[in-house]
């Protein structure tokens, strides 16, 4: 499945963080996080979704120190927090009781009811980490072809994955809308080599997780209610007709050959990519947008409030995405977003933003941050508690 030459290890010291996944061995993780082809059928997404809203959004934000705002929930799922999952266990939150225990949950759960009640109509957009099968990030389908063996000591590699033209040129905002027609969704686009006129990329192995259809895909218990959404299958939760501009569930890492960090672009936007390059200079960066920056600033969004899992990978990406101007302009021209970081409610697979001293990894983290302009605050001092 993943062409080209094997990179360094990618953390050293992440050895922790999959050594729970390595220790089952591969047909054990293979039987924890594949479901049978059944259970893994693309579930019909609710069409209200797809729609866009016909009110005025400027007219149903509330406002925050002159600042219209907006939550963004970053793959709270019962994936990253159960504790039979590799993903799920590393690490500890700010209260000591392990990453994804009852106490963080409960506290994301109140988070988005006091934000809901603080602004009825502020807009909330959940992310929800959303891979196929066989996914291109998977480690055991790199071991499965024998070419990328799983690193048990020194945790993830950097593969060099050579992108198909097909994958490289799919449009997500297609894939959304048709997805059993989408040809990436094949494993024939999954089996990539590194071949000239590919288009090369790096990309970290995990242990299978996430996978739609599945039942630890959804969101943990009581979020869907707390943000007035419906629950509507085993993996998503639907938006009330009427409330398109209040509630967003934002898919991402749906791509078979494309992985995807961000709320705001897949992993063909990384920064200092030959892909980004290539869909920068063509002005084609919609087609790698998984479409939260043009949601906010539909409903003209200017500050917007970020936490979930994990500060290291997709929060950060995604705030950071927010920020990028260059790539912004080709999708929602003219928005300008302050970026807040909720520390409470959110933790890091490898380093954490924590008030605790937990080393240089961790101060590096925050100096990310910081560098980007990301304010690093708590839900105590933004008056959402």
């Amino acid at each position: 499945m993943l062409g080209g030459v094997s990179k360094p290890v990618f953390f050293k010291t992440a050895a922790a963080v999959f050594l729970i996944g390595a220790t089952t061995g591969v047909e054990g993780r293979r039987k924890m996080f594949h479901p049978s082809a059944e259970e893994t059928q693309f579930s019909d997404e609710p069409e209200v979704l797809e729609q866009e809203s016909a009110t005025p959004a400027q007219a149903l934000l509330e406002s925050a120190d002159g600042e219209t705002v907006g939550l963004v929930l970053v793959d709270i799922q019962k994936c990253f927090t159960g504790a039979d999952h590799p993903t799920g266990l590393q690490l500890q939150t700010i209260g000591g009781e392990g990453k994804g225990g009852d106490k963080y949950k409960a506290a994301v759960v109140n988070l988005v009811r006091k934000f809901r009640k603080k602004y009825p109509n502020g807009p909330i957009a959940m992310g929800q980490d959303y891979h196929p099968a066989g996914h291109v990030s998977f480690v055991d389908e790199a071991n499965r072809r024998g070419n990328h063996p799983y690193n048990e000591v020194g945790g993830p590699e950097r593969v060099v994955l050579g992108m198909t033209r097909d994958t490289f040129d799919s449009n997500n905002e297609d894939f959304q809308k048709d997805r059993e027609q989408t040809p990436v969704m094949t494993d024939k686009a999954a089996n990539v080599q590194t071949e000239e006129g590919f288009v090369d990329m790096e990309q970290p192995l995990f242990p299978d997780h996430c996978i739609a259809g599945s039942p630890d895909v959804n969101f943990i218990d009581g979020l869907c209610d707390a943000a007035q959404g419906i629950r509507t299958g085993v993996d998503t939760c639907g938006v009330p007709e009427g409330d398109e501009n209040k509630l967003r569930v934002i898919r991402k890492g749906f791509n078979m050959g494309i992985d995807s960090f961000s709320m705001v672009f897949d992993n063909r936007m990384l920064k200092d990519s030959d892909a980004r390059k290539e869909l920068i200079a063509g002005e084609k960066a919609h087609i790698a947008s998984n479409g939260l920056a043009e949601w906010l600033h539909r409903q003209g969004v200017t500050k917007v409030f970020i936490t979930g899992i994990a500060d290291d990978f997709c929060v950060k990406s995604t705030a950071f995405d927010l920020l990028d101007t260059e790539a912004m302009a080709q999708i929602a021209d003219k928005a300008a977003f302050k970026v807040v970081h909720l520390k409470e409610t959110a933790y890091g697979i490898v380093r954490g933003l924590r008030d605790q001293d937990q080393g240089p990894l961790d101060n590096g983290l925050r100096k990310e941050y910081r560098d980007r302009e990301i304010e690093l605050s708590s839900v105590e001092k933004e008056k959402l508690d």
